[in-house]
Parts: structure tokens; sequence; C-alpha cells
């Protein structure tokens, strides 16, 4: 696993490799280069095929497995999609949710043109041909945001819902 920048991982593995039970506490977008990931949560089991995209909701556990391909090492890039930058976001572009997200579906999808561009320009950064600054780090991320919202403007209602998961008072 490397750490390209402070919200932009990228893991990489020649073997099976399982993974311990992670708690996701923000959203995360993600790419599944090469390989492919069996990914346990709550609902279900989601296989993550090659050239997939996949959308892990904040305040899960997941448990994962990778597979590298037959041909290539296991490949993952994954983008954090912290409160802090979302916030940052919704307020300088006046974005606001309009009721609760209702689409129960597993968001993972094959990539579009701009994602996989998207995707295909963070490769520098893996490779380490440049150094991030903070600002082009933003940017990336805001990029993220974007495309999720032109890929469907109900996302709003999920990455913009800052409300504090909610515990029932067993007193």
């Amino acid at each position: 696993m490397e750490i390209i920048f402070d919200k932009l991982v990228y893991l990489w593995t020649f073997e099976k490799k399982r993974i311990d039970e992670e708690f996701i506490s923000d959203h995360v977008l993600g790419f599944q280069v090469s390989g492919e990931t069996h990914l346990f949560h709550d609902r279900d089991t989601t296989v993550i095929k090659e050239n997939t995209m996949v959308f892990v909701r904040k305040n899960q556990l997941v448990r994962t497995i990778r597979y590298p391909s037959k041909k290539e090492k296991y490949q993952f890039i994954s983008i954090t999609l912290d409160s802090e930058i979302l916030k940052k976001h919704a307020l300088e572009n006046v974005i606001a949710p309009d009721g609760p997200f209702t689409d129960q579906r597993k968001l993972f999808f094959k990539s579009d043109d701009f994602f996989s561009s998207y995707f295909v320009s963070l490769k520098p950064y893996i490779d380490k041909r440049k150094t991030v600054p903070a600002w082009l780090e933003d940017l990336k991320i805001r990029e993220s945001i974007e495309l999720l919202l032109q890929s469907n403007p109900d996302f709003k209602n999920l990455l913009f819902d800052f409300l504090k998961p909610y515990k029932i008072d067993l007193e």
C-alpha cells in the first residue's frame, strides 16, 4: 500500500491477500485497475472487477480479499472524500441535500470516459513523477466530487449529508 497524497491511496500486491475488517469513516471512491476485490459489508458481498469503479459509503465496516489477475498484479486506486472537503465544496458551490438518498443499490459501475480519464490523470502521481502541492490535491479531489454529481445528481443527498450517525439510547 502506498499513500500518494493524504487522500489518494494506491494498493498493489502480487499475491491473494486477506485484509482484516476496516471501518470506513469517510466516503471512498475507488477504481479497480487490475485484479479484483471481494468486498464484504453489512448487506452483501460485492465483487469489484477490473476497470470498475466503486463508491463506498461512510460509516461502514468492510472486509476485503484482493486477488491479482493471471497476467498482472492487483492494483486499486482510492480517493477519500472526507467531511471537511465536502463541506467546503458544498459551501463554495451552494450545494445542499434536498432529501434523503434513497438509492439502496450497490454503488459500483463501469467507468465512463470522464472517470477513466480522471483515474489516468492520477497515474503520474502514483508513479512518483511529481510531488503534489496541496492546492492540486484539493483540485483532484474536487474533480472527483463533480464527476460523481454529474453521473448522478442525487449523490448530493449522500455526499452532503453531514448529520451524525444516529444511535439509539438503550436506557
